[in-house]
């Protein structure tokens, strides 16, 4: 768990550090997803949660790329989407770097909430 969250936080650090004239100006082109936002973050929190299980071997058959596959169809199915779509939205958001810092922020906040819960 650690090591996603600072993955996550160097990731929000590249991100902040970028263009400032470019990142809350730029308008996100192409055709409007069909996942909000908000929709990215859960399926990227329940991702980086199982990610996470397989690398600290918590998983009865971590070190299996077929497996992680798997776990991560499921977690498209429960939240009613698909890997095109899902990766086309974070796309869509990751045009505009204030979205996309938003989305690392509530990736974060979600992820820690869940260690400290964890840790009780």
């Amino acid at each position: 768990m650690k090591t996603i969250l600072t993955l996550l936080f160097l990731s929000t650090i590249l991100i902040a550090c970028g263009d400032k004239n470019k990142s809350s100006t730029k308008k996100m082109t192409g055709k409007k997803p069909l996942l909000t936002s908000k929709q990215v973050v859960k399926v990227a929190v329940q991702i980086h949660l199982v990610a996470s299980a397989n690398a600290s071997q918590l998983l009865a058959d971590s070190n299996k790329i077929a497996p992680l596959n798997a776990y991560q169809e499921l977690i498209y199915q429960q939240q009613k989407t698909n890997y095109k779509n899902y990766t086309y939205a974070y796309n869509y958001y990751a045009q505009n770097a204030d979205t996309l810092l938003w989305i690392y922020e509530e990736i974060i906040t979600q992820l820690s909430v869940l260690q400290a819960k964890e840790s009780k």
